[in-house]
């Protein structure tokens, strides 16, 4: 089992007493989704600011893939060894409970409102086309 050293690497940047380190990150965010496609808060600020910032990196042409994939499996490895508070859930990487949540509904079914089953049985029925076996029926 690995130790995350220093202590605390994993808790939200700043940690529990100082929570607002992540300013500096949300402003480099910022800068590169909106200042950098020219629509930022200056030139419309009566509009909601929404851009886009694509990098794209090849392991293989910096330190290679195996390396990228060594390092990047210590780290996930890493994260899922660190203590937790008491109480608090175990430690989960983004994308986690996503994949977990698609594995559950391609072995169980797909769990949807009474009022969602209706409207597609309504679209089954005049397209002609058979409602999937999977899907489950459930309040909610």
């Amino acid at each position: 089992m690995l130790s995350a050293k220093p202590p605390g690497t994993v808790l939200l940047l700043g940690g529990l007493e100082f929570g607002y380190k992540g300013f500096g990150l949300g402003l480099a965010v910022e800068a590169m989704t909106l200042a950098l496609p020219g629509s930022g808060r200056r030139t419309k600020p009566d509009k909601f600011g929404q851009g886009v910032f694509l990098q794209v990196l090849n392991p293989r042409l910096l330190g290679g893939l195996d390396a990228f994939r060594d390092e990047t499996t210590y780290l996930a490895d890493a994260c899922h060894a660190s203590r937790v508070r008491e109480g608090a859930p175990p430690v989960r990487l983004p994308g986690e409970r996503a994949l977990a949540n698609r594995r559950q509904q391609m072995q169980e079914g797909i769990t949807l409102a009474d009022d969602v089953i209706a409207r597609m049985k309504t679209w089954s029925d005049t397209l002609d086309l058979p409602m999937p076996e999977s899907v489950r029926h459930t309040a909610i």
